[in-house]
């Protein structure tokens, strides 16, 4: 896999969160050598302490191999998405990475400018003519960056997967299948409940003009149950969802144009339609409760008519 680099952030860190630059001694990998298997995912995830070493690779090392350890997502057959611990291997084109991996860091002069960047770089480690796992200090510019070098040796890298740890279970077998029913329909899940998070910050209040035109060249029309997340706050769970065309298409979009002004209710919805329109418009519809409309890019509500929720049914 290759390296990976994002710019235009303000820190600068290695794959497990680090600074590149010495480590304290007190870091768990502060020494050259490193147990020879992965890090645990939270060490290897940005928050994680799994630091690069302290010095770079010395001249008698015998680079043999290079290991790379990252976190992945794999959906298992039966049983959801699970986060794994992967541990991958090369074998080949070694001597330019270890080359790099010998340099020393840049000196920094006292009036030195430097870009603002996040240079993210895989945990990894290689390997001596021993076996040993040697944790190397990696090399930087005098802005602190990994030197050019050594990223492109390591780009340059052919993995291997060596093995895959599973370590957390991230969705259930009944989620997985309901978020892969959704992408087929082209429905967002999960979907933030805009309807009950707008009413709770202020009061719906009805558009001062009429509802323009709506787009009837086709809507994706998805249906929720409402309810909360794992932190309280309102969401909605994919139900099923369709694409609306033709002359269906065309009542939706003259039913919504014919909306009117929102009404007092308290009622509570527990099933909410979203509509997206193929100009990209997207509205939220009670299909119980008060059935009201929510606009949701001008946050701006409306009275959903008999004939548009026959529409979206």
């Amino acid at each position: 896999m290759k390296t990976s680099i994002a710019a235009a952030v303000l820190l600068l860190v290695t794959g497990c969160g680090s600074q590149v630059g010495p480590a304290s001694s007190s870091s768990p990998s502060a020494g050259p050598t490193v147990a020879g298997r992965c890090p645990s995912a939270a060490e290897l995830m940005p928050q994680g302490v799994a630091g690069n070493g302290t010095v770079p690779l010395a001249d008698d090392v015998s680079v043999t191999a290079a290991v790379e350890c990252v976190v992945e997502q794999r959906p298992v057959a039966g049983d959801g998405v699970w986060s794994f611990v992967v541990e991958k291997r090369a074998t080949a084109r070694l001597d330019h990475l270890a080359t790099a991996l010998r340099e020393k860091d840049e000196p920094t002069p006292a009036d030195q400018a430097c870009a603002l960047v996040l240079v993210v770089v895989p945990w990894f480690a290689v390997v001596d003519a021993r076996g040993t796992w040697v944790r190397p200090h990696v090399p930087a510019t005098s802005c602190g960056d990994p030197q050019p070098a050594v990223m492109s040796a390591l780009d340059a890298l052919v993995w291997t997967t060596v093995s895959a740890t599973r370590t957390t279970q991230l969705t259930t077998e009944a989620q997985a299948k309901r978020d892969a029913a959704a992408a087929a329909a082209g429905c967002a899940t999960p979907f933030k409940d805009m309807i009950a998070i707008e009413e709770a910050d202020k009061a719906p209040t009805s558009r001062s003009d009429r509802w323009p035109p709506i787009d009837a060249a086709g809507s994706t029309v998805c249906r929720y149950t409402a309810g909360v997340d794992t932190e309280g706050m309102p969401s909605l769970t994919f139900a099923s969802g369709h694409r609306a065309t033709g002359a269906r298409a065309t009542a939706i979009a003259a039913a919504l144009s014919a909306t009117g002004p929102v009404q007092p209710c308290t009622a509570r919805h527990r099933a909410v339609t979203v509509l997206t329109t193929s100009g990209g418009a997207w509205y939220l519809v009670e299909d119980d409760g008060c059935h009201r409309l929510l606009d949701g890019d001008h946050s701006v509500w409306g009275q959903a008519t008999p004939d548009l929720l026959t529409a979206l049914r």
